[in-house]
């Protein structure tokens, strides 16, 4: 089993759509922006790509991930998206995922047994 996501555009900046959406560059920066930003959980691991012109690229293996920390504002909650932190060891997350929908969801698959490599 796979899981594959992007960041999501609308959800994650509803007043800013509002207030800028007036203007297109705005519009198709977030756009590119939130397409360039990928989140892959697959067998094990966990790859976090993200960039437009520049690309950076974290793998974490999923048994190393010690907390999994979400933080969502009111309008987070009702859009649905939040701001996910990854501590693997120190105080400093490893990777910091902006915007990305359903992360309570994303939290739980990096709980299940099938994630840690484990068969039961």
């Amino acid at each position: 089993m796979s899981f594959q996501t992007n960041a999501a555009f609308f959800r994650s900046r509803p007043f800013e759509f509002f207030l800028f959406g007036w203007l297109i560059f705005p519009l198709i920066y977030w756009y590119i922006k939130s397409i360039s930003s990928r989140l892959t959980i697959d067998e094990g691991e966990l790859l976090y790509e993200s960039g437009i012109l520049s690309k950076d690229k974290t793998e974490i293996q999923i048994s190393s991930i010690r907390t999994v920390k979400i933080y969502q504002s009111l309008t987070n909650r009702i859009f649905g998206v939040g701001t996910i932190s990854i501590f693997t060891s120190g105080d400093a997350p490893e990777v910091v995922l902006k915007g990305f929908p359903r992360p309570n969801y994303i939290r739980e698959l990096l709980k299940v047994p099938q994630f840690l490599g484990v068969n039961k």
